[in-house]
């Protein structure tokens, strides 16, 4: 199965009438910011996801206990527990390991920028639960040397064993560190910085969790971007075939230039798009989360870190909130809570739509190879509006049989999968083998997505992803004739 989102007009072959709208993220409704009354700063770095044998959801997160200073010494991984994903309650474990009831990892020193990983995949059971985090022990000035960068590794995400030889980079390197795996590169990655102070977004790989390859730096400030914006972290995620990142943007203040590296200045997260998980393309620079009403709130940071999709039609986004800026940890008060835990949500596919400019408005995708199956779109329409498809046929560009403008049955509403239906026919099935092209007709509507089960075509060669890898077949599709499709049809 494959999804169409519309982050660029990639796989259009043409539209006219359309504009692409992006979305924000908006904070659930009736969900109130948390805090964990136990420690000083909570809620760093989260990753959520939801354990359907016991059906419950689990958080871990870092954090730092009260009478900590604001920087990375002290953080440790804290777990969390929730029927629902929205409401949480600290973890309790039973046995004593000399941590709080909930601190399920502290590093040697510290456990800074960790980020849990399930890995289903691992070949040894006891090494399911990941971690890549940095531990500030005591190391010699010769950065060659150092060995602060580390694995941890669970069997149930809730007891950890350090692995301080298998070092992943020497010196530390600050930020958070989230891990996914590249079903293209079959590699397990995850970002981060190349040093602390360099805060691009660097790419660290491995396959094995012993080797790891040197990082690579794969988003840098661009000409758009204002003076002074740097880079600051990245969480990743797998999503419909795609990656997507949140982009950490720090707007650094121009009186901040006599330290080494720039500390004054505010936070936010900006949506990014991979094919390949390598190669990371910017969107419309804007950050994803609506901004809230309350003008002293508009003042604050924002760190998106985890995104769950769940069987509702919504989109989990946690974010981390911090009431002031970058660099004002040591203005609040004593042992004053900072750090808030905010859950948005966001239209599945939601990301951006083509909408309708005014009227009516048109797409058509570019030529794909019919496996089977139904496609389904996901989109909206006004109170007057509708959506209507035809499948065209290829290279002669004329309406299939069965399939025409005329014969479709329109779709009204709003819908996260509804399925794209003839007279007579709801199904791709009988042109398995044969390219074809998807024209959509809008009137007064929005459209999300697009799936179905094909393959992509790029001149005669057939691809079963937009990583630009693995080619299947080659057959020159500019030779099929009219006749081949009435042939599929029959049988």
């Amino acid at each position: 199965m494959k999804t169409f989102l519309f982050f660029d007009d990639w796989m259009i072959q043409h539209r006219h009438g359309l504009e692409r709208r992006w979305h924000q993220a908006q904070r659930w409704p009736g969900v109130e910011r948390a805090q964990d009354p136990l420690l000083r700063r909570s809620f760093m770095f989260s990753k959520v996801e939801y354990d359907s044998d016991a059906k419950t959801w689990r958080m871990w997160a870092s954090g730092l206990k009260k009478g900590t200073r604001g920087d990375y010494k002290g953080s440790s991984i804290y777990l969390y527990e929730s029927c629902d994903g929205l409401n949480w309650q600290p973890y309790e474990r039973t046995v004593d390991v000399g941590l709080m009831p909930h601190e399920v990892f502290a590093g040697e020193v510290s456990c800074s920028g960790g980020n849990v990983f399930d890995d289903p995949g691992a070949k040894n059971s006891q090494e399911r639960y990941k971690l890549v985090y940095c531990d500030p022990v005591p190391d010699p000035p010769d950065i060659a040397n150092r060995k602060q960068c580390r694995l941890a590794t669970s069997a149930d995400g809730v007891y950890w064993t350090a692995h301080p030889d298998r070092v992943w980079s020497g010196p530390h390197v600050d930020t958070d560190f989230p891990i996914i795996y590249n079903p293209y590169t079959r590699r397990y990655q995850w970002t981060g910085r190349t040093i602390s102070g360099d805060r691009r977004i660097a790419l660290y790989q491995t396959s094995d969790w012993k080797n790891f390859d040197k990082p690579e730096v794969v988003i840098s400030p661009d000409p758009c971007d204002p003076v002074g914006l740097e880079l600051y972290g990245m969480p990743q995620f797998y999503y419909e075939g795609y990656f997507l990142g949140f982009l950490w943007k720090f707007y650094t203040s121009d009186r901040d230039c006599h330290g080494p590296h720039r500390m004054l200045g505010s936070t936010g997260s900006e949506l990014v798009y991979s094919f390949n998980g390598m190669n990371w393309n910017r969107t419309n620079r804007e950050d994803i989360i609506q901004k809230p009403a309350d003008l002293v709130d508009a003042f604050g940071s924002d760190y998106m870190t985890d995104m769950v999709v769940s069987d509702d039609p919504w989109l989990r986004i946690y974010n981390t909130y911090y009431p002031g800026e970058h660099g004002d940890f040591d203005r609040y008060d004593g042992d004053e809570q900072v750090g808030f835990l905010e859950i948005y949500r966001l239209r599945k596919d939601g990301f951006c739509s083509l909408d309708t400019v005014a009227d009516r408005g048109v797409v058509a995708i570019r030529p794909v190879l019919a496996r089977s199956g139904s496609i389904t779109i996901n989109g909206v329409t006004g109170r007057f509006g509708k959506i209507r498809a035809e499948l065209r046929t290829v290279p002669h560009d004329t309406p299939i049989p069965g399939y025409e403008l005329e014969n479709a049955v329109a779709v009204e509403g709003d819908h996260h999968c509804a399925v794209l239906r003839w007279k007579d026919r709801d199904s791709i099935t009988p042109l398995a083998g044969l390219p074809f092209r998807l024209y959509l007709e809008l009137e007064q509507a929005s459209v999300y997505a697009i799936r179905m089960d094909c393959d992509y075509i790029f001149e005669g060669y057939v691809h079963d992803n937009l990583a630009g890898d693995y080619q299947l077949s080659y057959r020159d599709y500019s030779k099929t004739k009219l006749s081949d499709y009435a042939l599929g049809l029959d049988q």
